[in-house]
């Protein structure tokens, strides 16, 4: 079934509301400003400019090292949360916890001083 065939399908029996957000969700290539307009007003170019994070390349390393350590965090939390749903053995859960660790280490020495 193709993808114009699916929305097709799914026109039908969803309710309006939910369609606009189907399409974002499912079919992202189907976004468009026609859809912008329905959901509300009309596109505003200046919400559509790239926003930077940093002035110069310190501030990007600073962001850069700081969404390391968050990453490896985000891993530790999503391999304890497997672990306790018995998805990983306790050998495996064991020794990738352990190397996360010492990349937790390594992050955070790499962030300094910030915290």
């Amino acid at each position: 079934m193709t993808a114009e065939t699916e929305r097709q399908r799914v026109k039908k029996s969803t309710p309006s509301s939910a369609l606009i957000l189907l399409d974002l969700l499912a079919f992202p290539r189907s976004f468009s400003s026609s859809t912008m307009s329905s959901m509300g007003g009309g596109v505003r170019p200046e919400l559509m400019e790239e926003v930077k994070l940093y002035r110069n390349p310190r501030e990007r390393e600073k962001y850069d090292n700081q969404a390391e350590l968050f990453a490896v965090i985000n891993t530790l939390q999503c391999l304890e949360k497997a672990y306790i749903k018995d998805s990983v053995s306790p050998k495996e859960y064991t020794a990738h916890c352990s190397k996360l660790l010492v990349q937790y280490k390594a992050a955070f020495k790499q962030v300094g001083e910030q915290f």
